[in-house]
């Protein structure tokens, strides 16, 4: 993961993908080189050397040069501005609420979104999204079927991709009343 060599938009290989196009000297011709982005950098300046690159995304790397994460233009600007995507849009995609009153979430999703679109209050002073949050809490990467509260919101893991959480499914209030849970 940490040795990243070049980054593709999928969008510009699908027409050739689906015209049977897509050969391995075209699919060099689309290949950049990745950007990356020294975590801790402040939002503000961030987004002044998105500009000055002419760069929408970026991998976050730590001290020691490992990738910690990916960062958009939009990501920074909705931190700056608030949401300004159709909120029910993105959410139906990401988020959905089940009949018990849960709900199935990608782990993708941003805690401030969570919590902005369903009053929720889960911790913002630490990572940004429900992944994040759950393998800060665990330290490590769960199983599926791996429950755990964290400030009174069930956190049961229900998918996992790739070294990271794909889909879990969170249940306000609901850590009382399902059993194996992880402090």
């Amino acid at each position: 993961v940490d040795d990243l060599l070049g980054i593709v938009h999928l969008r510009r290989l699908m027409r050739l993908a689906a015209e049977d196009q897509l050969d391995q000297q075209t699919l060099q011709q689309f290949v950049r080189e990745p950007y990356f982005v020294p975590e801790g950098t402040p939002l503000n300046q961030q987004l002044l050397n998105f500009q000055s690159q002419r760069q929408r995304m970026g991998f976050v790397v730590d001290e020691y040069g490992d990738i910690r994460g990916l960062v958009t233009l939009d990501d920074i600007l909705e931190e700056v501005i608030g949401e300004f995507t159709t909120g029910n849009g993105q959410r139906a995609r990401n988020v959905h609420a089940e009949a018990d009153g849960s709900y199935r979430v990608g782990g993708s999703v941003t805690l401030r979104s969570l919590n902005r679109s369903l009053g929720w209050t889960l911790p913002l002073d630490g990572p940004k999204t429900v992944n994040g949050l759950v393998m800060e809490r665990l330290e490590q990467i769960p199983q599926p079927g791996r429950q755990l509260d964290i400030d009174g919101y069930l956190f049961e893991i229900t998918e996992v991709q790739a070294n990271a959480i794909k889909n879990a499914r969170i249940t306000p209030g609901g850590a009382s009343s399902v059993s194996p849970i992880d402090a």
